[in-house]
């Protein structure tokens, strides 16, 4: 088995690529086209040479995972900003920002589930999109994370 893991994020660069073909003066060309790029040739890569090779692979594209170990992402950040000032706290961007969040813990139970069940599945890639039918704004998040260090946001 091979196991390739990579961003959900390659679903939404995709729909934002089209968006720019079919109108292009109201969603510009973004610079992250060339990640967009980079994961489909990945997985071009991975899938050639899973079939030239007669192995079994699984695809993973992961949402924003979340966990008690989680590092140089959203909410540690934000924790750390309020422990260096109770006063303030930075949000980059508008905080409109939507993700998908997914916790560790379901993140590789919903790995091994397809694991164990894909020899039901004759075909050699496997490709899933891991994460949530939700979205959670930067700004709430921002929110959720002042009350619980119990300070107000501004």
């Amino acid at each position: 088995m091979f196991f390739l893991c990579t961003t959900i994020s390659l679903r939404h660069q995709q729909n934002m690529v089209r968006l720019h073909r079919q109108h292009p003066k109201l969603c510009p060309a973004r610079t992250d086209q060339c990640l967009l790029r980079r994961q489909l040739g990945e997985e071009g890569l991975v899938s050639t040479y899973t079939h030239s090779h007669g192995l079994n692979t699984f695809i993973f594209r992961f949402a924003d995972i979340v966990g008690p170990r989680l590092r140089g992402a959203g909410i540690p950040d934000f924790i750390g900003k309020l422990h260096a000032s109770l006063n303030s706290l930075t949000i980059l961007g508008n905080g409109c920002q939507e993700k998908s969040y997914m916790h560790v813990i379901d993140c590789v139970d919903a790995m091994g589930h397809i694991i164990e069940h894909a020899s039901e599945q004759a075909r050699p890639v496997h490709t899933y999109n891991l994460g949530t039918k939700t979205t959670t704004a930067v700004d709430e998040i921002a929110e959720i994370v002042c009350d619980v260090v119990g300070v107000g946001p501004t």
